[in-house]
C-alpha cells in the first residue's frame, strides 16, 4: 500500500491495481501519476499477484485505510477489472463511492460459469470475499462495454447485488479506461 496525501482533506482516492502481466518492486499505484499531479490525495492499493484480493491480509489493509479516510469528506473507491472488482468488494466497507471500469464479479467458474479468461488464476485462488453478496456502497459507477459479452455478463451480476449506475461505453472492449483516456 502507498499513499500520496497532504493536498487537501475534500476529497480521497482508494485505487486497487488491476491485473498485471509482471510485478515490479516500483510498481506504481492505478492512477498513481495523474492524482499526485492533480493534487488529489491518494491511497493505492498494489497487488503483487493476481489473486483478485484474496488475501488474508486484506482486513488489515482496510483498517489501515479507514483510519487515513477518516479526515475526508469525499471517499472514492477506484479501480480496473480485477481492481474494479476489489473497489466494488470493499466499496461499502470503505464507505466509498465506487467507480469500476470493467468490473468482474467473480472469475471462479463455479460462481461465474463461463467464465474463462482467467482459469489459471482461478484455479489456484481460494475465493473467501465471494462467501456472501456485495454490500451496497454510498454509490457504484460502472463503465463497461456494454457489447463485450463476458463483461456485460459481470456487470449485470454485480446489478443483482448492488444498486449501480451503468455508464455503457459502446467498443471499448474490456479496455474502457484506455479508450476513454
Amino acid at each position: 500500500m502507498e499513499t500520496a496525501c497532504g493536498f487537501s482533506n475534500d476529497s480521497l482516492i482508494i485505487t486497487f491495481t488491476g491485473y498485471m502481466d509482471q510485478f515490479l518492486p516500483e510498481s506504481k499505484g492505478f492512477g498513481e501519476f495523474f492524482f499526485a499531479k492533480n493534487g488529489i490525495d491518494a491511497i493505492h492499493v498494489i497487488s503483487k499477484s493476481n489473486e483478485w484480493y484474496q488475501y488474508g491480509e486484506m482486513k488489515d489493509i482496510i483498517n489501515i485505510i479507514l483510519k487515513y479516510k477518516s479526515s475526508y469528506r469525499n471517499v472514492f473507491a477506484y479501480g480496473i477489472s480485477m481492481g474494479a472488482y476489489a473497489a466494488i468488494r470493499y466499496g461499502n466497507v470503505l464507505d466509498a463511492i465506487v467507480i469500476a471500469m470493467s468490473p468482474q464479479y467473480s472469475i471462479n467458474p463455479s460462481v461465474m460459469p463461463g467464465e474463462t479468461r482467467w482459469l489459471r488464476e482461478a484455479h489456484r485462488i481460494f475465493f473467501t470475499e465471494e462467501e456472501s453478496v456485495i454490500k451496497n456502497p454510498h454509490k457504484t459507477i460502472v463503465f463497461y462495454d456494454p457489447l463485450q459479452y463476458s463483461d456485460a455478463r459481470h456487470v449485470d451480476r454485480i446489478a443483482k447485488d448492488i444498486d449501480i449506475c451503468r455508464v455503457p461505453i459502446p467498443y471499448s472492449g474490456h479496455f474502457v479506461a484506455a479508450y476513454l483516456s
